[in-house]
């Protein structure tokens, strides 16, 4: 395989993987959220633009759309804390799906 091919397979993990993981970050935490903290979340139109925003733009639009979400519906350090702690996991997920390709690809001999 040339760089090229290594590079878009890179690159559609990360389309993959990215969008997926803020979906299941905001609806898992979505589950568990107090009525007061619910009416102060995105409506579920304004959250599938997020998914679909992140996949067009990636991780520089996924971590910032973490950080709000938490902070929106907590409005508190705590908030400020778990959207920091998701943009990082988010970071750590957009890397493993960056790097485990090219090794995938090395390790197959492709």
């Amino acid at each position: 395989m040339s760089p090229g091919d290594v590079e878009f397979v890179q690159v559609v993990c990360e389309m993959l993987v990215v969008p997926g993981v803020v979906a299941a970050i905001v609806r898992f935490d979505e589950r568990r959220l107090s009525p007061a903290r619910l009416e102060r979340a995105w409506p579920s139109v304004s959250r599938d633009a997020v998914v679909f925003a992140t996949w067009q733009f990636g991780i520089l639009f996924g971590c910032p759309a973490l950080l709000v979400w938490f902070l929106r519906t907590r409005r508190s350090l705590t908030g400020a804390l778990l959207g920091l702690g998701s943009a990082l996991a988010l970071l750590g997920a957009a890397t493993v799906a960056a790097v485990v390709p090219e090794v995938a690809i090395d390790w197959l001999g492709l």
